[in-house]
């Protein structure tokens, strides 16, 4: 096998070891460093059909260390969230994937969108991304 495929292999064998194992060492999935900011968009949008985050900040924190709901844009009277919606709607198949096994899994499985397999869903397909854009860098530069 070439040496740039077997780099691009660890390359990504080593984002989904840090991605998930980083998940299961907090107890939660969700990725990067914006806690649920993009996360909650679709979430809000499969579970509860809106985009008023309030519920989803107090359910993703019920102790109040995260996100604000009661901060709202003066325009909309809806809760503040500076992310944007395009990462989560790029991640909505992996999430969707992910509620529709927690909602069929054990009556003790979270079903709220806050569960582990849509976490988990998301956080995969985030990888997926990830994969595809070292796949695309490889050709780009073995085209060189």
């Amino acid at each position: 096998m070439h040496p740039a495929r077997i780099t691009l292999i660890v390359l990504i064998l080593t984002q989904a070891a840090l991605l998930l194992g980083a998940g299961f060492l907090r107890g939660q999935f969700l990725s990067g460093y914006d806690g649920i900011g993009h996360y909650v968009w679709i979430r809000s949008l499969v579970c509860d059909g809106d985009v008023d985050f309030k519920n989803d900040y107090r359910l993703y924190d019920p102790h109040g260390s995260g996100p604000d709901p009661d901060i709202l844009y003066p325009s909309t009277g809806k809760p503040y969230n500076h992310y944007s919606a395009l990462p989560a709607l790029l991640n909505a198949t992996g999430f969707v994937l992910g509620q529709v096994v927690a909602v069929g899994g054990p009556e003790h499985w979270r079903k709220d969108g806050f569960g582990w397999a849509p976490q988990i869903g998301y956080a995969l397909n985030n990888l997926a991304w990830f994969a595809l854009g070292l796949a695309g860098l490889y050709l780009f530069l073995a085209a060189q």
